[in-house]
C-alpha cells in the first residue's frame, strides 16, 4: 500500500526536504528547476517524474548576455577550475552576488587577454545589487563538474523564485 502524503501537483513532497513556499489558497510555489511555478497541493502518492535529460552545456538561451561592462573594464574574474571558483564563491551571499544568468560554452582563444584559451567555460553573470555593479566570472569547467555546478545554480534558481513568487501566484486562474 502506498503511503498517502501531501505533495505539490508537480510531484515534490511538502515534507520540508524540498524548497517550496505557500502562496495561500492557490497552492505552493515549487522552486525546482523543472517546475518553478505555483501548483495546487494534493493528497496521495506523488506521480513519478523523469529527471531532465538536458545537460547544462546543451542549453541554448534565447538571447545573449554581454560579458562586458560599459562602466568598467575591471568586471572579469577568471578561474582555472570549478574547484577554484567554489573555494572563493560557493558560500557568497546571494543578495550581494545576485546571479542573473549562466552560459556553458566552448572557451575562445584571445591572445591579448588573460582569458581561458581552450576547453569549456562557464560564464556566470552577477549583479552586486548594493553597489549596482555588473561582473562576470569565467570558470574553466569539465562535463564531470556538472553535478556540482547544477547544485550551485539550483540554489540561485530557488533564490530568484522566492523573489518573484508573489507575481507567480497572481498568474494562477482564480476560482469563481
Amino acid at each position: 500500500m502506498t503511503e498517502k502524503i501531501e505533495y505539490i501537483a508537480c510531484g515534490h513532497p511538502l515534507d520540508g526536504a524540498w524548497r517550496w513556499k505557500s502562496v495561500g489558497a492557490d497552492g505552493v510555489f515549487c522552486a525546482h528547476e523543472d517546475c518553478f511555478r505555483v501548483y495546487p497541493v494534493l493528497v496521495g502518492a506523488p506521480p513519478k517524474k523523469e529527471p531532465t535529460s538536458l545537460h547544462l552545456w546543451e542549453v541554448d538561451h534565447p538571447y545573449y548576455c554581454s560579458d562586458s561592462n560599459y562602466y568598467s573594464r575591471e568586471c572579469f574574474t577568471f578561474y582555472d577550475s570549478w574547484e577554484e571558483f567554489a573555494d572563493e564563491m560557493l558560500e557568497a551571499d546571494k543578495d550581494y552576488n545576485y546571479l542573473v544568468r549562466w552560459d556553458w560554452q566552448e572557451a575562445e582563444e584571445d591572445a591579448d587577454e588573460d582569458e581561458l584559451e581552450d576547453g569549456e567555460v562557464l560564464k556566470l553573470f552577477f549583479l552586486a545589487q548594493r553597489k549596482g555593479l555588473f561582473f562576470v566570472n569565467h570558470v574553466a569547467v569539465t562535463k564531470e563538474d556538472e553535478p556540482a555546478i547544477r547544485e550551485y545554480l539550483e540554489g540561485y534558481a530557488q533564490y530568484i523564485g522566492e523573489l518573484w513568487s508573489p507575481l507567480m501566484a497572481s498568474r494562477l486562474p482564480q476560482d469563481k
